[in-house]
């Protein structure tokens, strides 16, 4: 499963681009710095073969998280309360194995200690539930500074990435775009790569590993009652039983005549319901 994150600044024009990389190539995609608002519904950021995005949007002017994930991937948007940071904590069930997932940004150097510190103060009430943690995003600080080192002694984690990835400096390129897990045995191939999609920012790249079973689509019979008419139906019957004649059969023609009249006022149609959707849906195409 590869997973990756980048710093983005602003979606809005480059989402065309932006799906050209994740559609075949990613499972998991973390996008820091989205500038988005309440403005941009989410169907303008749908992708096929993944789920609706996990969003946290602050404004057009800065910050705000995406999250791509492959529909066949069992997850779950945790609602967690916080009042500082901008961060989304996910659920991931893989083999039976739960992960927490989390997704965040931090905007500014200075405000890495105050972040640290709430994120601190959530993964203290989630570590009883989860013990494997993936942590991904722009922490506008770098691994080796005192904060990091602490928060990731605290927790056992460790960095997967090991090359510069912000390169707002080229003369002095930083390490900001961090990936950090606590089950670093489970990952392979950590690296960072060019996009051309951010001002500074390359993307990181890392392989969870592990093969998952995609679950298989849901194949529906309904009847179509969108054109239905009842007294279209009414007279079809009445021509369908007028043909009838007594005979042994004819409980047999009866039958057959009977479903010939649904068939053509209320066709059976097939519909493909995706693993992930709701089997409610059924209701609704019968319904329709």
């Amino acid at each position: 499963m590869i997973l990756a994150q980048i710093n983005i600044n602003s979606i809005r024009n480059k989402f065309d681009i932006l799906s050209s990389y994740i559609k075949d190539n990613l499972d998991i995609l973390v996008i820091t710095e989205t500038k988005l608002d309440a403005s941009f519904p989410s169907r303008q950021f749908s992708l096929s073969g993944f789920s609706e995005p996990f969003r946290f949007d602050r404004t057009q002017h800065g910050g705000g998280l995406l999250v791509f994930i492959r529909e066949n991937i069992p997850c779950k948007c945790l609602n967690i309360n916080i009042s500082f940071i901008e961060a989304l904590f996910i659920e991931l069930n893989l083999r039976e194995k739960k992960w927490l997932l989390c997704c965040l940004y931090n905007p500014h150097k200075s405000m890495i200690s105050k972040h640290l510190h709430e994120l601190q103060l959530i993964l203290d009430n989630l570590s009883s539930k989860y013990e494997n943690f993936l942590i991904i995003g722009d922490f506008n600080a770098e691994p080796t500074e005192i904060e990091i080192t602490n928060f990731c002694q605290i927790y056992n984690l460790v960095n997967l990435i090991k090359e510069a990835t912000c390169f707002k400096n080229p003369e002095k390129p930083t390490c900001i775009d961090l990936m950090l897990t606590n089950k670093p045995k489970s990952f392979i191939k950590s690296i960072v790569v060019e996009t051309g999609l951010s001002d500074f920012h390359k993307m990181t790249i890392t392989i969870m590993k592990l093969f998952f079973t995609k679950q298989m689509p849901n194949i529906i019979k309904y009847r179509d009652y969108k054109k239905f008419s009842n007294q279209s139906f009414r007279n079809d019957l009445v021509l369908e039983i007028s043909k009838l004649t007594s005979s042994a059969s004819y409980n047999t023609s009866f039958q057959n005549g009977i479903t010939k009249v649904f068939d053509n006022d209320a066709p059976v149609k097939t519909s493909t319901l995706r693993a992930d959707q709701s089997p409610s849906l059924i209701k609704v195409l019968v319904k329709r």
